[in-house]
């Protein structure tokens, strides 16, 4: 049964993404190395953002700054959805590899997350004609690569929005304000922040703020 109420710990995301690696080292075939190393690296950009998947699906190289550590979220769904967010050390660093894996392909690679298949035409004659440029992957192949990733990793209740709330819960254990995590995620309601992404406990320890009452 599918847990949307619960994030992982560090350590949990820690284990999908060795998983995830495994899987694009272990393959043998290019293509399958290809799609998992994809699959590997977007499941990253979740964990270390909060993007959501389709967000980070469809990631252009021009909106990375790897220099500034930087990347623009276009999302859609809200005008605060369409953001800039600042990268963990560790994420530039596997966005750096994935840009130099991927300047030594054949197509042009506007897409972050491409497979490097650019996209195939059957012309009437038969013939096979490829566009100019590589696509990203579909969504729904893409979603069942991440279940599949999860499953694999021992997390079956988990979502790939599992990553977002992950995300907004080691901000909020952090300290930052409920507003910087709203942007970092893109929302503009930070109480939809506050109640749907981080946990509530009532029954907790709340000595902390008895000074202030």
């Amino acid at each position: 049964m599918r847990n949307r109420k619960r994030a992982f710990t560090r350590a949990e995301r820690a284990k999908v993404l060795e998983h995830a690696d495994s899987l694009a080292r272990t393959a043998t075939n290019p293509r399958t190395q290809c799609k998992w190393a994809a699959t590997a690296d977007l499941i990253a950009l979740m964990a270390g953002t909060g993007a959501r998947i389709n967000e980070a699906r469809l990631l252009l190289w021009e909106d990375v700054d790897l220099d500034a550590g930087r990347v623009r979220i276009r999302g859609t769904k809200t005008t605060c959805s369409d953001r800039m967010n600042t990268l963990p050390q560790w994420l530039v660093d596997r966005l750096r590899h994935r840009r130099d894996v991927m300047l030594g392909w054949e197509h042009p690679d506007p897409y972050v997350f491409s497979l490097g298949f650019p996209q195939e035409h059957v012309l009437p004659n038969g013939l096979r004609k490829y566009g100019p440029n590589n696509v990203p992957p579909g969504d729904s192949n893409l979603g069942k690569w991440t279940r599949d990733v999860l499953d694999g990793a021992g997390f079956t209740w988990a979502i790939p929005h599992t990553f977002r709330r992950t995300v907004a819960t080691l901000l909020s254990e952090a300290g930052v304000p409920v507003a910087v995590i709203a942007d970092q995620l893109g929302h503009s309601d930070a109480s939809m922040t506050m109640s749907v992404y981080l946990g509530r406990d009532p029954l907790g320890n709340k000595s902390d703020i008895a000074p202030f009452l």
